[in-house]
Order: C-alpha cells, then structure tokens, then sequence
C-alpha cells in the first residue's frame, strides 16, 4: 500500500537535456507482460461505461469472444443470478469486454487507456478490471502520486519505484487494485510525468537476483521506516530505513491529533479495549517508528493496525508520541503513510537540491541495483 501527493498543478521548469543512461541487464527471470490486470472497482453493485470513441462490448466464454453490441454509450451495467444485465437487459454472460474503437473508456466519472472487461461476482456484484499496457498504466500513476509540476528527477525516481512496485506486486497476487498505488486514468497523465517514464523505460530496483519491494509513502518526517516493521516482511538492507532531512517543505512533516477516548474505544471495541485509559508506543528505535502500540498495559496491536483501526487519515503515521490529558489523547507525529522506502518529499527536495533521479533511488534503496528488463 502507498500514500503520496495527488494535487496535479501546470509547470513551466525548463527540462534539461538528458544523456542515455545505460544500465545493466537486470535477471532473466524478471520480465513486464505486455499487458497488466488493474482492478477498478470490485463487489459495486451498478456501473456505468461508456466511450466518446464508440467501443464494442463482447461477450466472454471459455475464452472465447462473441460480439454483443456497440455503441458510445454510456451502458448502465449490473448483475443477476450470476449473469451480467446491460441496461437492464440480461445476458448469457458472467463476463464481458469494452474494446474501444478509439480513445479511452469511461468508467463512472474517469476515462481509461486499454480494455475494460466486467465480471459478474457470486456475492451479486460487479468487478472492473482495466486491461492496460504497463506504459500507460505508469502513466496515469506517476501523475496520480506525485505533483506533476516537481522537479523532473523526483518524478523519474519515482517512475521507476512505481515499475518496480508494480512487478513486485503482480508477481505476489497477479493484478493491480486500488491498495496497491494511485491510479486515476487519464486525467492523470501529462507531459512531464509522460516524460519521466520515458525516460526511465526497463528501469527497475533489483537486489540480488529478486526485485526489491519498492514501497514509497508521501512524507517520512525525518527518517523512513524498516520494512519488517510496518509489513512484517524479510528486512532486507534497501528497506532498513535511513535518515531524511528533505522532506520538511511537506505539510505533513509535522502533525497532531486530539482524540476523545471514548472514540479509540469504540475503534478498538473488537480488540476488547473499552475503555481505554493508556496508549503506549512500543519498539520505536533506531527510526522512530513504533513497532507496536500497548493499549491499558495488555492488548498489543500491531502500530499500523492501529493506525488503520483508529484513521490513518487522523493519525498519518506510525511516527507518534502521545499523551493522556482529561480523558483524551493527543498525538504529536511526524510524516504521513507507512514510511518505508522512498519519501516522496525527500524526493523532491533532494532534486531540489540538484540530485538526479539515481542519486535518489539510491540514497531510499540503499544496496538497490538499478538495471533494465528491456
């Protein structure tokens, strides 16, 4: 899971000439399919397509397609008794496919690149998934998790953590979705974060012979966090966490949090946690980051878990103190998401500060080995 900025502002920083940059092969076994499944929304019991372009919907079988209608829409799309209905009219499908005939697709209020193909779930809803080119799909993240005006190097180090987080990910579960990064179609994309990716085309983070885990968060709050804390994953010394005194220009640098008690209780209520009366940050050397929180001397949570139990929205990180005063709890913290590997702040102000996209990547992935898949 990833947090960053997603504020898309128009730039006018002149792009200074880039020189081919040649990097090493990176292992055979890692490779990029020429087309990825992103899940666009999952169990939503109506949807709504469309395409300005015309597209033509097919039905899908055993793998097999048979062509059912076109069109530019928009088709109102839900599902009965395991079958797909379009605009209210049922089909002999539990699948079928949007192929545009130019253009994006619509789906809801956004406009996507590549394919659209809906499911019919067993729990009666729908599933999207947007078949897309890697490419396109960078595209649209790059320009969903970073200001599009930044500087040129922040977004290219960017782009190649998003590919490598993306392989890491597909190679896990198979698909993209939502948890995984920002993705907001086309209205993402733009000339500048276009260019990051071109320019950083192959690119990926490896270690050893595995792609290194590429998380990225928005701002670290001075010191980005060990992997094995906030995941429970094999530490491995890209994700051991290191010290940032970049990512101060953030709004979310610093942050505090006045909570009532009685609302944590009721946020923990199937932990047992009721009341609460005190609120322990647990095993938070050398990076700041509390490995767990103790609530009332007994229930130990996982820090994340309770960051998700309570908001993350409220409690933007895992680096916190906090007190009890009257009843209540006030949270004095520092940088927002899960802090581990690259800080997106830190990214921007080491650019800033006149370092390129390599210099980036490897001051958050130390050991990381920059190489290319094509």
């Amino acid at each position: 899971m990833v947090t960053g900025p997603v504020l898309l502002l128009l730039s006018c920083r002149p792009v200074r000439p880039r020189r081919p940059v040649v990097l090493p092969p990176a292992p055979a076994t890692i490779d990029e399919p020429p087309l990825i499944a992103v899940h666009l929304a999952r169990s939503q019991r109506a949807l709504s397509a469309g395409c300005a372009g015309g597209g033509t919907w097919y039905g899908v079988s055993g793998g097999n397609r048979t062509l059912a209608t076109g069109g530019i829409g928009p088709w109102h799309l839900g599902a009965a008794g395991g079958r797909l209905a379009l605009d209210d009219e049922p089909q002999p499908w539990a699948k079928m496919e949007l192929h545009p005939a130019s253009g994006p697709f619509r789906l809801g209020a956004r406009n996507y690149r590549g394919v659209l193909a809906i499911e019919a779930g067993s729990d009666g809803g729908l599933l999207a998934v947007n078949f897309v080119s890697p490419r396109d799909y960078l595209r649209s993240v790059v320009g969903s998790e970073m200001y599009q005006s930044w500087p040129l190097d922040a977004l290219m180090a960017q782009a190649v953590a998003a590919r490598t987080f993306m392989l890491y990910a597909l190679r896990d579960k198979g698909y993209m979705g939502p948890r995984d990064m920002a993705y907001r179609g086309t209205a993402a994309e733009s000339g500048s974060t276009d260019l990051a990716v071109e320019l950083t085309a192959g690119a990926i983070l490896t270690y050893g012979s595995r792609i290194v885990p590429a998380y990225f968060h928005s701002t670290c709050g001075g010191h980005t966090a060990a992997v094995d804390k906030a995941f429970a994953e094999e530490p491995i010394p890209p994700l051991q966490g290191v010290p940032c005194e970049w990512c101060r220009q953030s709004p979310t640098y610093e942050w505090q949090a006045d909570i009532a008690g009685y609302r944590i209780s009721q946020a923990l209520r199937q932990q047992g946690a009721r009341p609460v009366r005190t609120i322990s940050p647990v095993g938070a050397e050398p990076d700041g980051y509390a490995r767990y929180v103790e609530v009332n001397g007994a229930l130990r949570l996982g820090a994340n878990a309770f960051r998700s139990s309570v908001g993350s929205a409220t409690l933007k990180s895992a680096r916190f103190r906090v007190e009890a005063r009257d009843g209540r709890f006030l949270f004095q913290g520092n940088g927002h998401g899960h802090g581990v590997g690259l800080c997106q702040w830190g990214a921007r102000g080491l650019a800033a500060a006149g370092k390129d996209w390599r210099e980036i990547l490897q001051y958050y992935y130390p050991g990381a080995v920059l190489s290319k898949i094509y």
